[in-house]
């Protein structure tokens, strides 16, 4: 940690060299501008720089390696955790450009542009992004980070779609990469995560999507054992271009729900299929069968509007989270996390994703991402409002994960780490040397710091 001197010169020569804002705690907007998304989650930068471009970004980047203060990219606030204390962070929200050219099927993102954004570009073109559930998250660190798409089954992670970087390296020099140039930098920011370079803008990939169906059917949480056995079959048979989620889940505690709703037990079958909605029909007749529907959401959708599927909030939500990846997905699995939830107040959502297809072969471009053979990844959550439901929460993913250790395996993705796990559940002992081997040869004295670094 720098000394009070050192980061007040450090601060005084920043904020003359940079066009953004610098922001201090002194500051009386400064928790909304340093907070992370998720209230749970705390971080204590000691400065935030509110850069106005990349060439902010640069210049931040040399004044801070002359004056030995680390430096953290964060554009959306969702990739938070104790590793970015004392840090200056590099707020990247106002590199919005966006450019897509829908004849190569390539799109050009600045580091603050958000899915939902990008999506709604691509109205009209037949394309679409590796996006995963959430409209609000960052293309670049969804994609450095190795994110699932719901289009993941047939088109793999979205770390895979990364054809060019422009990077802020440790040097605070800014330039395009790509693997011609940097082949082994490269490979470690398509699945990596964001501990080797501030990538600033990227060239992704798009795919084919003339046609998307997706929606969720909702249940009474009575129904759980007919909907599971549905959702088994509909799960092994589906073809690539589909992807199931199942949800044990309560009504939320919020203020705009009835409050003899809250803690109501619900399970729930989520669904985006590449493909018209027809294909869908025997699928959803055999899920009509499985009982009373509360309600169905299913129906084509557009690009943007699959980001609405799972529903998740759009405020910032005080949450913990925690996940692992499962063997296959069978009866017994799926009776356990019904038995799990029911029996855990404090968890929100325990939700199963099927996975499969693209996911468990080797990416086209070299990546750091590890094939994904396990059958399900389970992410559970639960709301965190005070220390005292925090405890709740951590004791409820203690019980998730010790019922599943039995059919738990390796190879986490990297965007479900939680803030206290690091990234050797990610890539196995030979992968996370790889990784240690690029950030000690373009940021040996590790200036740039990750939300998981490689080195702990």
């Amino acid at each position: 940690m720098p000394s009070s001197e050192t980061l007040a010169a450090f601060l005084s020569e920043l904020t003359a060299a940079v066009s953004g804002r610098v922001a201090v705690p002194a500051d009386a907007d400064w928790m909304p501008v340093s907070m992370s998304w998720n209230p749970a989650l705390r971080q204590s930068p000691a400065a935030v720089l509110l850069a106005a471009d990349a060439a902010d970004v640069a210049t931040a980047v040399r004044i801070a390696a002359a004056h030995g203060v680390a430096v953290t990219p964060q554009a959306d606030g969702h990739a938070s955790t104790p590793h970015l204390d004392e840090t200056l962070l590099i707020r990247t929200s106002a590199l919005d450009a966006v450019e897509v050219d829908d004849a190569a099927g390539i799109a050009r993102v600045g580091a603050g542009v958000r899915w939902l954004r990008l999506q709604e570009a691509l109205a009209g073109t037949g394309l679409a992004g590796l996006a995963g559930s959430h409209p609000d998250i960052a293309v670049v660190p969804f994609t450095i980070g190795g994110g699932l798409s719901w289009f993941s089954r047939r088109h793999g992670r979205a770390s895979g779609g990364l054809l060019r970087a422009e990077v802020v390296t440790a040097d605070g020099v800014l330039r395009w990469i790509d693997d011609a140039s940097e082949p082994e930098l490269m490979r470690a920011l398509r699945g990596g995560g964001g501990d080797f370079a501030i990538v600033t803008a990227a060239e992704i990939r798009l795919v084919p999507a003339p046609e998307i169906t997706g929606g969720l059917i909702e249940y009474p949480g009575a129904l759980a054992a007919p909907v599971s056995a549905v959702f088994e079959g509909l799960s092994a048979s589906a073809p690539r271009e589909t992807a199931w989620n199942l949800d044990f889940a309560r009504v939320p505690p919020l203020p705009d729900i009835p409050r003899e709703l809250w803690g109501q037990q619900l399970v729930r079958v989520e669904v985006v299929h590449l493909g018209p909605a027809e294909e869908l029909a025997a699928s959803l007749a055999a899920l009509e069968a499985a009982g009373p529907v509360i309600r169905s959401t299913v129906a084509p959708r557009t690009p943007a509007t699959v980001a609405e599927v799972a529903e998740e909030p759009r405020d910032p939500t005080p949450a913990l989270h925690a996940a692992v990846l499962v063997d296959a997905i069978d009866a017994e699995l799926l009776a356990t996390l019904a038995r799990v939830a029911e029996e855990n107040p404090a968890l929100l959502v325990v939700q199963l994703r099927s996975l499969g297809g693209a996911l468990a072969e080797e990416s086209g471009l070299p990546s750091a991402d590890v094939p994904i053979t396990a059958g399900g990844l389970i992410n559970s959550l639960a709301i965190a409002v005070d220390d005292d439901t925090a405890k709740a929460a951590r004791a409820a993913f203690a019980a998730l994960r010790a019922a599943l250790a039995p059919r738990t395996v390796a190879a986490l993705p990297y965007t479900f780490l939680d803030p206290a796990e690091t990234p050797g559940l990610c890539f196995g002992a030979d992968g996370l040397e790889r990784l240690r081997a690029v950030k000690a040869a373009v940021d040996p004295d590790r200036l740039i710091r990750a939300n998981h670094p490689v080195h702990s």
